[in-house]
C-alpha cells in the first residue's frame, strides 16, 4: 500500500571496507513509481543486541533514477 512503511526481513550481509553489495528493493510497495532524481537508503542496526555494549550503526547508499 503506498504511504506505509517499507519492512522487510533483516538479513545479514557481510562487507569489508570499501566492498559493494547489490540488492533489489520494491519501491512501488511504499512510494509507487519513483521519478527521475537521486535518492538515499538508509538501513539502521544494532550489533550484539543482547550484549552490555550493543552498538547502533547507520548504512547510507545514494542512487540515481533515470
Amino acid at each position: 500500500m503506498t504511504g506505509e512503511p517499507l519492512t522487510w526481513n533483516s538479513i545479514v550481509y557481510s562487507l569489508k571496507a570499501h566492498e559493494e553489495k547489490e540488492f533489489i528493493v520494491d519501491w512501488s510497495l511504499g512510494y509507487g513509481e519513483l521519478k527521475s532524481g537521486t535518492y538515499r537508503l538508509v538501513k539502521s542496526d544494532l550489533r550484539k543486541s543482547k550484549s552490555p555494549d550493543s552498538q547502533a550503526y547507520t548504512i547510507y547508499a545514494e542512487f540515481d533514477i533515470k
